[in-house]
């Protein structure tokens, strides 16, 4: 069973339980590439690997050329079409685009090095699951298939001399042919390759992992063709207690650096709260990262600073050393709110980094 069927499919849109995974992709607005930057949904695959479109009136198309054997940017949304491309990534393979460390783009008729364009899929790079003794753990971001994040169970070092065969990796993703979640051995030789289905569960509907509820695993006792419901299974996002924001400018909320707390969990993204009252939160409508007051949750018109970026955590929202672009710049409302002034010395950092959020039992927090 391959992770990525090899011809081109569109998804199901009816009935989602919840957005499509969404590629951001970020690049210098004083570049020829300024155009590329923004959101992209996956809308398919086209020679096993997955297929985005871009949601702004540029129309771009970034999808994997198997002539070039490279990913490709074109100027429009019509996949196969090398004559179209503006920018290609600099070596070949690669089975998704964030994969990609160095693109290249057209200059006067040679392609030349452009290295402030990133790639990188919205959604959360840890998850925990526990509930069910044989597939609970940390489960880390390893890539795609069929459009979803995929996840890899991480496991401590092992001493060869103890256990000379290294066990098959134990993956979360999403398998195409069968149109379900599952939890899979994966094969220790080809980890694209499903070895062994554990458990599954949801639908062609069910986007990320942490929406599926009808969980079914195999019974073990005998009895090959029955399946026991695990209702006792959960996944929950790995979140910190506590992060700071700095540098930011006096607002009509007045002073709102400083330390928020973990509140709970919004369109599937976690909320932090200011002492002042401030919350800090995702709009699913308007794609951006919001400041407001507590009773705004929800309603993005009255926002007091923004960041217009899908990165799936606020952390995540800040400038790096490959190029800073406006996607990725907080904006502070003015008197009014109408007008927004960048405040490019916003920082979002995390207190403790490796501290999660914890009810009482030492389970992590449930969202």
């Amino acid at each position: 069973l391959k992770l990525f069927s090899a011809v081109f499919r569109s998804p199901t849109m009816a009935n989602l339980k919840s957005p499509l995974p969404e590629l951001e992709v970020v690049a210098s607005l004083t570049r020829a590439t300024a155009a590329l930057a923004g959101l992209y949904r996956y809308v398919g695959v086209f020679y096993g690997r997955p297929v985005y479109h871009q949601l702004s009136p540029q129309q771009h198309s970034l999808w994997f050329s198997p002539t070039w054997a490279r990913w490709v940017f074109t100027r429009e949304p019509k996949t196969g079409s090398e004559d179209a491309a503006i920018c290609i990534a600099a070596a070949a393979g690669g089975t998704q685009p964030a994969e990609v460390v160095e693109w290249r783009v057209q200059d006067q008729g040679q392609w030349v090095v452009e290295r402030t364009v990133k790639a990188s899929l919205s959604m959360p790079q840890v998850l925990l699951v526990f509930g069910v003794t044989i597939l609970d753990g940390r489960y880390q971001y390893c890539g795609e298939s069929a459009g979803r994040p995929a996840y890899e169970r991480q496991v401590p070092p092992v001493d060869p001399a103890a256990a000379p065969q290294r066990p098959n990796p134990v993956a979360l993703l999403f398998a195409a042919d069968i149109s379900q979640w599952v939890f899979a051995l994966m094969d220790e030789h080809d980890p694209s390759v499903i070895f062994k289905i554990m458990v599954r569960g949801g639908d062609a509907s069910a986007n990320t992992p942490w929406t599926v509820a009808n969980w079914k695993m195999r019974d073990v006792s005998g009895n090959s063709s029955v399946e026991v419901a695990l209702t006792k299974l959960e996944i929950a996002q790995e979140l910190p207690d506590q992060l700071q924001i700095t540098g930011m400018p006096q607002t009509v909320l007045g002073d709102l650096t400083g330390d928020y707390f973990l509140r709970g969990s919004f369109a599937s993204r976690p909320y932090y709260q200011h002492p002042s009252g401030a919350i800090l939160w995702y709009s699913d409508d308007r794609r951006q990262w919001c400041i407001t007051e507590p009773q705004y949750l929800g309603t993005a018109d009255f926002v007091t600073a923004r960041c217009r970026s899908s990165c799936w955590y606020p952390w995540d929202c800040v400038p790096t050393g490959w190029g800073a672009t406006s996607d990725l710049t907080w904006e502070v409302a003015g008197e009014g709110g109408v007008v927004f002034l960048a405040a490019a010395e916003v920082g979002v950092a995390l207190v403790t980094p490796t501290a999660l959020a914890v009810e009482s039992g030492g389970f992590p927090r449930r969202w």
